[in-house]
């Protein structure tokens, strides 16, 4: 009986693999296909699990993974490693509340962005702040016993902006990467974007109309549009619109008047949060009326730092604040009041420093 036992455990074995059946801890839940054409990252249904698959489409064909990624245009294509990881990894709980927080990373001498996103067990980190505040972004997120990352967006190449990603990518894994696909020809940010691509994330390149639900968060990219290159890397910035239930945020990052006044003709802008464009300063906010009018936000967040730029063209605040004072909008500075955190349940909000 003994012998006839271990024979039949073999026998299972072998038919187990002939047939596909997978015992528990061996399911892959990466699906990687080869088509033809650029770079894309696309969801896939969400498994029994509660885990979400998402799907990489390589599609360069007979890369050559030696060479180094070029770059035509200011745009570098990305070619990935043959076996890479699955995407974002989380507990679905989709009743909690959410956070965003405006982490306070500028200061005397520059501006910063760097804003977290948290509901559950997801957490999407936009932009890291400059490189001189990066241990700021790395001690918050240690702070809240986050692990890892699970979409690192990197709204343009400006390194007030993308300067805290390298300490970032140092301390967490990350499991998505989103990007505008342009590097301006910025040889540090390029090298940012490789490392990100060789510790394994998946990549996508975001634009006008993209749709993204994480944990029932929705996320509508407004900016950049597709086939619309400026030529400062502040107007390609992506803009995107958090939305759940009755709620809704619009983080502007950089875009100037240009591209706000394109934002109010041809997307739906209106929402019940607003970041103020370019850091709130002048050069971004030149027709914050109409920006203001059509967004019709009922408090207004301004991300950057205390140095006041009036001689190097880009304007003050003052103006744009007075503005809103005129329209009784509240409004809120981190770099005075440091790090800002919203909290909602997608019909209410409440709104409170941290550290």
């Amino acid at each position: 009986m003994k012998y006839a036992a271990i024979l039949i455990f073999l026998a299972s074995i072998l038919l187990a693999g002939c047939f596909g059946i997978n015992f528990p801890g061996s399911e892959n839940n990466s699906v990687v296909t080869n088509t033809t054409g650029n770079l894309s990252v696309t969801n896939a249904s969400n498994s029994s699990n509660g885990i979400i698959i998402i799907s990489q489409t390589n599609t360069s064909a007979e890369l050559n993974q030696s060479e180094k990624p070029p770059e035509e245009n200011g745009t570098i294509v990305i070619r990935p490693e043959e076996n890479v990881t699955p995407g974002a990894h989380y507990s679905e709980t989709p009743n909690d509340r959410f956070a965003v927080y405006f982490i306070n990373v500028g200061d005397n001498i520059g501006q910063g962005d760097a804003i977290f996103v948290k509901r559950g067990d997801f957490d999407m980190l936009i932009d890291a702040g400059p490189t001189r505040n990066s241990n700021l972004v790395v001690d918050f997120l240690k702070r809240r016993g986050i692990d890892d990352i699970d979409v690192l967006v990197s709204t343009h190449a400006d390194e007030e902006h993308y300067g805290g990603m390298d300490a970032v990518l140092d301390n967490f894994p990350v499991e998505e990467f989103w990007w505008t696909g342009k590097s301006y020809d910025d040889a540090v940010y390029g090298s940012l974007v490789q490392k990100v691509t060789d510790n394994g994330a998946l990549i996508k390149i975001v634009k006008r109309g993209d749709d993204e639900t994480f944990n029932s968060l929705n996320f509508h990219i407004m900016n950049p549009k597709e086939g619309s290159t400026f030529s400062d890397s502040d107007n390609n910035a992506i803009v995107t619109k958090i939305t759940n239930g009755d709620f809704c945020i619009l983080l502007t990052s950089d875009i100037t008047s240009s591209v706000s006044s394109d934002l109010v003709n041809t997307e739906n802008v209106t929402c019940s949060l607003l970041q103020l464009p370019y850091h709130g300063l002048g050069k971004g906010n030149f027709n914050v009326d109409l920006f203001l009018l059509k967004v019709n936000p009922s408090y207004v967040f301004v991300s950057g730092g205390s140095y006041d730029p009036s001689q190097d063209g880009r304007g003050t605040r003052p103006p744009v604040f007075a503005k809103l004072n005129l329209r009784s909008i509240s409004y809120m500075e981190n770099y005075n009041s440091g790090t800002i955190k919203i909290e909602s349940d997608g019909v209410s909000y409440s709104v409170e420093n941290v550290d």
